[in-house]
């Protein structure tokens, strides 16, 4: 249906939301998750490492991480863990209730206003605004950023490097060896840092997100390198910001998976699962993740300029996206945020991430709503699709006369859409033209301290 006549037929205020937020399922849902976010503006990338050590693991706290130049201490920083719990409230997978109400006809008579007078108020979607014996190895830099120790090294030798390390106090995993020298070969330096001495981290304390910024043509993530310390399934979740006008973000040399979504949620949510989305979720993913060998990934939120719907949780403001990297000054129409999900075993990651920009800035998100029979015409059932004989609402009559309108906006007037204008009603939209009928181990080694004597 044309959006000029949609906003014509049904008015609400904008940002309006129809429905109510239910619930979401966020990162406590999986056993072993870590979680980055990833800035990428023209070949800047700035990336954030969160990380959930507290309390007295926090002194023999360490991680390695390959990085293409060396950064100095203006390229280092730390963040608020609330910059990343803001992200992963904002992505999150999210459950929906509607009812009648909000599909509810909005009628206006059509003799009132003129199809010129519609397309003006209507307009368009704009875009919107070495030490001792290990001599090959070289401290490029070396300084202090919040509770940590920063160095940055390059080596000829892995075992030059990890003895290197291993003199500093650092506990490394031979295993790490072989994958280390494939980086270096590569021409790689390795950020290291550890938490000082001076930091005094206490019982209870929650160590800070690194985060470092270069430049490099490659948009990518090391993964392979946290695998040596991981025991199983790794979960990774991505939150990657970009300018709107590159889109979002996909990964080129892995599979991409997808869950139905925008589905109503039959008995068995209630029943299987005692309502909660996580769990339903969690099961939903693993089935999609075992279905097929190998390590996948998914899209889970894709959306430009701070739009949701619904909010499942604070909307990221400008600071807070500054706080991971995102540069105002240089932006084009604005931000888009993804969030990636990919699940991997050691033995499943066999590259590093290769990220690309996707230029799409469609709205995406796995959203679920809660089963209510009258809303079968509307939605589909999740495993089910359209029943047969679906439960239907009941609605006024249109008082209006039809006669200002043309056969093909009938349905708005009967209350009869047809199978494509039925999929223009799912889903409301928070900024609302109609909004009435619409662990550590990611690309790093966690590493301990070895305490000496």
């Amino acid at each position: 249906m044309n959006a000029v006549l949609l906003s014509l037929l049904v008015s609400t205020p904008a940002h309006a939301f129809c429905g109510a937020y239910a619930g979401s399922a966020g990162t406590d849902i999986y056993n072993s998750v870590s979680e980055v976010a990833i800035v990428r503006q023209g070949n800047r990338t700035t990336l954030s490492v969160a990380n959930d050590v507290e309390g007295a693991a926090g002194s023999s706290f360490a991680m390695l991480i390959p990085v293409p130049e060396v950064l100095d201490e203006a390229d280092v920083n730390v963040l608020d863990p609330d910059d990343f719990a803001i992200l992963d409230g904002y992505t999150r997978p999210r459950l929906v209730e509607y009812t009648c109400d909000d599909f509810a006809p909005v009628y206006t008579d059509p003799c009132t206003v003129s199809a010129e007078n519609a397309m003006d108020s209507a307009g368009g979607e704009g875009e919107g605004e070495g030490e001792g014996e290990w001599e090959d190895v070289e401290v490029e830099a070396e300084f202090i950023v919040g509770e940590y120790e920063v160095v940055i090294l390059s080596a000829e030798e892995s075992d030059s490097l990890l003895g290197w390390l291993f003199d500093q106090g650092y506990q490394v995993s031979d295993a790490t060896s072989d994958m280390i020298q494939e980086y270096l070969d590569g021409g790689a330096y390795f950020f290291a840092a550890k938490v000082s001495a001076d930091a005094h981290i206490g019982e209870g304390d929650k160590l800070s997100p690194l985060q470092f910024s270069y430049d490099s043509d490659v948009f990518s993530l090391p993964i392979r390198i946290g695998t040596a310390a991981s025991k199983g399934v790794q979960d990774l979740i991505v939150y990657a910001v970009t300018d709107y006008a590159d889109g979002g973000v996909g990964i080129s040399n892995y599979p991409e998976m997808s869950l139905p979504d925008e589905c109503m949620l039959d008995a068995d949510f209630e029943t299987d699962f005692d309502g909660d989305i996580g769990a339903y979720y969690l099961d939903q993913f693993e089935s999609a993740y075992n279905a097929e060998p190998g390590a996948d990934w998914m899209l889970e939120y894709g959306w430009g300029n701070g739009h949701c719907d619904p909010c499942t949780g604070e909307t990221p403001d400008e600071q807070k996206l500054a706080n991971v990297g995102f540069n105002f000054d240089i932006m084009e129409y604005g931000y888009y945020i993804s969030r990636l999900h990919m699940r991997y075993t050691p033995e499943e990651a066999t590259q590093d991430v290769t990220f690309y920009l996707t230029g799409r800035t469609s709205q995406e998100q796995q959203r679920y709503i809660k089963y209510v029979h009258e809303l079968e015409s509307v939605f589909d059932v999740c495993g089910i699709g359209r029943v047969s004989d679906p439960g239907q609402c009941d609605y006024a009559p249109n008082p209006y006369p039809p006669e200002c309108m043309d056969e093909a906006k009938q349905w708005a007037y009967s209350g009869e859409p047809d199978d494509d204008e039925v999929g223009a009603l799912k889903g409301c939209s928070a900024t609302g033209m109609a909004g009435g009928l619409w662990a550590l181990g990611v690309g790093f080694i966690g590493l301990g301290l070895r305490r000496r004597s």
